[in-house]
């Protein structure tokens, strides 16, 4: 669990820009990704959207990136959450729109925190990197959209704790 946490982060964290840097993907690797995300293992899932969103190992293609990031964030994986939030924000993969951004960026840095990597890493806050984001989508937003956006937030959240707890 760890080596596929490390490196989702390792993915995520590489810009367009230095996508040649990263090493490449074998067709084994991408098989391995393809196989746990169908099984419905978030971290692949989400891997796979930063392998999309790169093109590196498969052809890019953002709107593949965005299936992925929304299967695992809809499981909670903060980093997919973000990815996501990203995604609709510079509206790579699906159509522009700051509420979703919101949402995603809020959702992210709210579960982060309380994320097995977090936990790894001895982390009790959110990545500043969410906080800003989510910070820079809202001011996208109406006073309307933002309480609007925020009590769909407490929502879903609520609603994935109870799905979390019959697990």
């Amino acid at each position: 669990m760890g080596f596929g946490f490390a490196l989702l982060v390792s993915l995520s964290m590489v810009t367009a820009a230095d996508a040649p840097l990263m090493p490449p993907h074998q067709p084994e690797d991408i098989r391995g990704y393809r196989e746990g995300a169908g099984r419905g293992i978030a971290w692949k899932q989400a891997a796979l959207g930063v392998l999309y969103y790169m093109g590196q190992g498969v052809p890019q293609d953002y709107a593949e990136a965005v299936k992925w990031y929304s299967k695992a964030a809809d499981q909670g994986f903060a980093e997919a959450q973000y990815n996501l939030a990203l995604a609709y924000f510079d509206g790579l993969g699906a159509l522009r729109d700051y509420s979703k951004a919101y949402f995603w960026a809020n959702i992210a840095a709210t579960l982060d925190p309380i994320s097995p990597m977090a936990t790894e890493y001895g982390r009790t806050e959110a990545k500043p990197e969410y906080i800003q984001f989510r910070d820079k989508a809202a001011a996208k937003l109406s006073p309307v959209q933002l309480s609007a956006t925020q009590k769909r937030c407490r929502q879903w959240l609520a609603d994935f704790e109870k799905r979390e707890a019959k697990k």
